[in-house]
């Protein structure tokens, strides 16, 4: 069994979710349980560029350049898989990439639809986020 409470009171939040949208805590919605900050925290990283980030030109994964290269679709989704596990190993030891399912059907539209199981290294559960990018 797991535990997925690391607060210590209802007034204790550690850190905020993504989307930014106001709320009653304002703009910034809080984490209470340790995977919903992962969650966010592997979103923000993939859906980042590099040398967007102050003080850390280095964060992100570069992905969005890749939705209108002219190679091939399977090239296109093995250097995705590559960025973003690279770009995890690097930001985020604590989240371990289980799969990262990219669906090719959507290249053509020049969107990425990613699918990505994971876990955290201290946790048995293994949970998935999924999301569409695309270059507007």
């Amino acid at each position: 069994m797991t535990t997925r409470v690391v607060k210590d009171s209802i007034d204790r939040f550690i850190g905020c979710d993504l989307p930014l949208n106001k709320n009653q805590f304002g703009y910034f919605s809080p984490t209470i349980y340790t995977i919903d900050q992962a969650r966010a925290n592997l979103k923000n990283l993939i859906l980042t560029n590099k040398g967007e980030r102050l003080m850390q030109p280095e964060f992100g994964c570069d992905i969005y350049g890749l939705l209108f290269e002219q190679i091939d679709p399977y090239e296109i989704v093995e250097l995705v898989k590559s960025k973003i596990s690279t770009a995890v190993k690097l930001w985020l030891p604590q989240i371990i990439i289980k799969n990262i399912n990219i669906n090719e059907e959507s290249l053509s539209k020049n969107l990425l639809q990613i699918s990505i199981s994971f876990l955290l290294k201290n946790d048995d559960v293994t949970e998935e986020l999924t999301f569409t990018i695309y270059q507007g």
